[in-house]
């Protein structure tokens, strides 16, 4: 693994300004950093999921970096970034080089508290020391909540359109369609 994807490395993030200049609101006191194997247990009890294990072991590869949130010892938010852009050939032909954010959750009882927009930032921190100048995520045209968030963040439709994507459900039909937008922000230099 080289140096720069070591899972143990904790982030820094700036929580007063942003990096166009905006003043943040005030963020909880959070540890974001990579995912490691010893996060499985409290991440699964705190956030279930099937694909932990292997979000961790993808990480290791390098080929992803699986962000976790941590209010004291407890896991209350998660996100993954795709460090060779989104698997949609037509959004990477639009934005070759470009990192992909997804799976951002919050637990349902730390919503509102500014989780996902530390993660979010933490993600672009990443991505800036890495050199990147752009990221993007897709966001499904109902999730109006989590669109305000991105957008609210700097991230803008990338003006080609809603696409259709098959999502992975709980219940009897395992997959499902949604309408989904893809959001792009240009990265600028953080600001101290």
């Amino acid at each position: 693994m080289s140096e720069k994807t070591k899972p143990d490395q904790a982030f820094e993030l700036h929580n007063s300004i942003t990096s166009d200049g905006a003043q943040l609101r005030e963020l909880p006191e959070l540890e974001v950093r990579p995912a490691k194997m010893s996060d499985v247990s409290p991440l699964d009890k705190s956030m279930p999921s099937a694909i932990n294990v292997a979000q961790i072991a993808a990480q290791e590869k390098g080929d992803t970096t699986f962000l976790l949130a941590f209010d004291g010892d407890e896991p209350v938010g998660r996100l993954v970034i795709g460090w060779g852009g989104t698997t949609r050939d037509e959004i990477r032909e639009w934005a070759p080089n470009t990192p992909n954010i997804s799976m951002v959750r919050t637990r349902e009882d730390q919503r509102g508290r500014g989780v996902g927009t530390k993660l979010i930032q933490s993600a672009e921190n990443l991505a800036r020391m890495r050199g990147y100048g752009q990221m993007g995520l897709s966001v499904a045209l109902e999730n109006k909540v989590a669109r305000r968030l991105y957008e609210r963040l700097g991230y803008e439709n990338w003006g080609h359109g809603a696409y259709r994507q098959p999502r992975r459900m709980p219940g009897p039909n395992g997959e499902t369609m949604q309408t989904e937008i893809y959001l792009i922000k240009q990265l600028t230099a953080e600001k101290h």
